[in-house]
């Protein structure tokens, strides 16, 4: 049975619960100041320009199975919130050792949040269903459940926030990196398809994710090339198992006799995925080539290959994160010598989501000699560039609400019109920016309460901002150009 019906069910008759009070308990974690964090962020390339505060979130959210769980995530704050206002950032992370190895217990997933924060980011990262302090198996590579755990504890963070009277720009990024890139992309559409009025994303950066579970991961895990990281797959499989329940009856069909102890072993939380790998790999090293496709029965190999229909092809097609069209900046970026995630999940996504008419989606290499591990700090750094393209900080004072600048038409084509509503005569800065977050015009004084009209027919189609100024105080507005 197909496990998403239970969240949507329950939302349904739960909204306000879900969306305003699933917060449980926050746990400081402790302060870091700018010098501290700096010798940790560097890996990233970047230098920390705040210190940060570090809190464990406990929330409600549903479990695979449609039952409400207490999960559990990270929150980092800029130590800085009280005099500049800060963006808030989803940060997912990638595939840990097991249910400890996660950001709440500052583990896996912790420094790449910890980058991000020392840039001035709110950041929010969920342990996932599964990890941390929620119960049950983690559904690895599962969309759904990778995103409704990511927005409910965004919710609560949320909620957080404004029980303390921390103010944040109106402005919300998406990132992660291996597993995270899947879920960050996860996270992505599901705010953009199921709450559209809720969470409005700027901008996304995915990184070395696997985006086509079905054709590219799969097909290329299942070949005959060597392959050191086949604890993914007996992960995945038991995974879509506890989420639609239909994959198998028994590991026995799916896996050969000698490789099922240590994948139970793993299943019931004996040894964790490192333990895993290593037995895999041993067992396969003794057939001569460690290649994957080696423990599964063959009976399982012919029908997988022969039958789109069976449970575990309709279970990866449900998992695909190619065939759908952000409307937010994305990029997506990769490395080609990465051992672990192909890298033609980013350029099949890319060809995909532009083909299906993206505005601004791109996949980009970082380093064409790195592999998955080394691709990391580069592509996060990466990501920090090109946030910042959209981030500036705000003094903590209320300025100009979305509603204050009015800007049509909307998408615009040969030019559009601007008013600024406010309850007294002032001039404004006008910059319009674009997607690389370069200043492509400026005028150094628009009235307020009065339609100005600006010509944008000399500007290339795509997604831009315009940034409002007024005495050293800044608001923006998107605006998106077509001709």
């Amino acid at each position: 049975m197909n496990k998403r019906l239970p969240f949507f069910t329950l939302l349904l008759f739960l909204p306000f619960f879900l969306s305003s009070q699933n917060l449980i308990s926050i746990t400081d974690l402790g302060a870091r100041d700018q010098a501290d964090v700096n010798t940790e962020v560097t890996q990233f390339g970047v230098s920390a320009l705040n210190g940060v505060l570090q809190y464990k979130v406990q929330y409600e959210t549903p479990d695979i199975h449609g039952v409400l769980d207490t999960a559990s995530g990270l929150l980092l704050i800029p130590d800085n919130y009280a005099a500049v206002m800060a963006p808030v950032l989803c940060y997912q992370h990638g595939t840990v050792a097991g249910p400890i190895d996660v950001p709440s217990n500052m583990a896996g997933g912790y420094g790449a949040s910890l980058g991000f924060a020392s840039q001035g980011y709110i950041v929010s990262s969920a342990d996932y269903l599964g990890l941390g302090d929620a119960r049950g198996f983690h559904p690895y590579v599962h969309a759904d459940s990778e995103a409704w755990a990511a927005i409910d504890m965004m919710r609560a963070v949320r909620q957080y926030l404004g029980e303390q009277n921390i103010a944040s720009l109106d402005q919300l990024f998406v990132s992660g990196y291996s597993q995270g890139g899947h879920a960050a992309a996860a996270v992505q559409k599901m705010m953009q398809e199921d709450f559209p009025s809720e969470f409005e994303v700027t901008a996304s950066a995915p990184m070395s994710g696997p985006y086509s579970v079905s054709d590219v991961m799969f097909n290329w895990v299942m070949s005959d090339n060597i392959y050191f990281y086949g604890a993914f797959l007996p992960y995945v499989v038991m995974s879509y198992q506890e989420a639609y329940g239909n994959i198998y009856t028994s590991l026995s069909e799916i896996f050969k006799p000698q490789f099922i102890p240590a994948i139970q072993n793993f299943r019931n939380g004996n040894i964790d995925l490192n333990g895993l790998a290593t037995d895999i790999i041993v067992k396969l090293a003794s057939t001569g080539a460690i290649i994957p496709n080696r423990m599964f029965q063959d009976s399982i190999i012919n029908v997988i290959n022969t039958d789109p229909d069976h449970p575990l092809n309709v279970a990866m097609r449900d998992n695909d994160l190619v065939d759908w069209l952000p409307d937010a900046p994305t990029r997506m970026y990769y490395c080609e010598s990465d051992d672990q995630v192909f890298y033609e999940n980013s350029i099949f996504a890319d060809s995909t989501m532009n083909a299906n008419g993206a505005i601004n989606t791109k996949a980009e290499s970082i380093n064409p000699a790195l592999n998955h591990a080394a691709c990391a700090p580069p592509a996060i750094a990466r990501a920090v560039e090109f946030f910042n393209g959209f981030f500036s900080t705000d003094i903590n004072d209320p300025f100009l609400t979305h509603a204050d600048i009015k800007v049509f038409p909307n998408p615009a084509f040969e030019s559009f019109e601007i008013n600024i509503n406010t309850s007294e005569v002032l001039n404004f800065k006008l910059e319009l920016i674009d997607i690389n977050g370069k200043v492509v015009y400026e005028a150094a004084s628009i009235p307020s309460n009065q339609n100005v009209n600006i010509a944008t027919d000399h500007l290339p189609a795509g997604l831009y901002q315009i940034g409002i100024t007024e005495n050293n105080r800044k608001s923006f507005k998107k605006l998106v150009i077509v001709h």
